[in-house]
């Protein structure tokens, strides 16, 4: 598991209270979905706190069509962008 992986699964964790075992067996799962169940909200503050954290602002074009919706998809993302810096 790489960096942002384990950064994304640890946020996770602590933020939104999602178990860790399930995130690392469920990196292609819906975050809204069984058995994270983030609401929109929750999404919301969770893409918020990666822009925060990493230090950039997360384009539209990611965020449509579920293009953000599971950790793998999230922590390619991040990486993506951060291999642009």
């Amino acid at each position: 598991m790489n960096t942002v992986e384990n950064e994304m699964i640890q946020m996770l964790c602590t933020k939104f209270h999602c178990a860790q075992e399930e995130l690392e067996n469920g990196m292609d799962m819906p975050l809204t979905g069984r058995p994270f169940y983030l609401s929109d909200i929750e999404m919301v503050y969770l893409l918020l706190e990666i822009e925060k954290k990493y230090q950039l602002h997360i384009d539209e074009k990611f965020l449509v069509d579920y293009g953000f919706s599971t950790v793998h998809q999230i922590v390619e993302v991040v990486e993506q962008y951060l291999a642009e810096k």
